[in-house]
This record gives C-alpha cells, structure tokens and sequence, in this order.
C-alpha cells in the first residue's frame, strides 16, 4: 500500500508558505476574519477541529491568521461561541489539515482583494 504521508507534509508546507508570503506581501503579520454573517464582504468562514484536554472534538471558526516565524498560529472560536481556542504549535491538528490551510488561504485571499489593500511588492 503507497504511504502518502511526505506528499501530505510537503503540500501542507506549501500552502502554510503560500498563506506566510501572502500576508507579508500586504505588510501584514496577522490578518482578522470578519463574521460573514456581519460583514457584507467577508469570506465564507473556515472550521477547524480544536480537541480539549479529555480528547473531545470542538468545531471552530477560524478568527484571526498570525505569522510566528515560518509558522502560522491560529485563532478561533467554538461554533456555539461558548470559548476561543489557540494553536500552540504547528503541530496541532487545527494546522495540520491541507484542506483546512487552502480554505485559510483562499478566505485570506479573498478577504485582502475585497479590501483594496495594494500589496508592498508591487
């Protein structure tokens, strides 16, 4: 049976430098979700899956992106709005989903050309 596990690793490196250059290519080191539902612009939200001390899944919506580094921390909060949750490393499950990354990158994307931010490197 074929092992995709360095396939994996590899594209989710990609997208994290994907969504790294993006937000520094604004002059940014974080970048704010708005609520969809509150702003008339704003990206379809992004869910992770936060897990709590006893291993109990939480879904959450991505708030807030912040550049550590050559690293991604996350915010977000429960969908029921009963707490934040934090990334603590790259290697929490919330950063570790290629899926999740590209739907962080493309709601990042979208979020900056609604905005009319002229990137620093043009």
């Amino acid at each position: 049976m074929k092992d995709y596990s360095e396939q994996i690793e590899q594209l989710r490196k990609e997208i994290t430098g994907a969504i790294i250059g993006l937000l520094r290519s604004y002059g940014l080191t974080e970048i704010v979700f708005p609520d969809p539902l509150a702003t008339a612009d704003a990206p379809d939200s992004v869910f992770v899956i936060f897990f709590d001390d006893d291993g109990e899944p939480f879904e959450c919506a991505v708030e807030k992106v912040k550049i550590d580094g050559d690293c991604l921390s996350i915010t977000a909060s429960e969908k029921h709005g009963l707490f934040r949750c934090s990334s603590e490393s790259s290697f929490d499950l919330s950063l570790r989903s290629p899926i999740w990354l590209n739907e962080i990158l493309i709601a990042a994307q979208t979020l900056l050309e609604n905005e009319n931010i002229n990137p620093q490197n043009t």
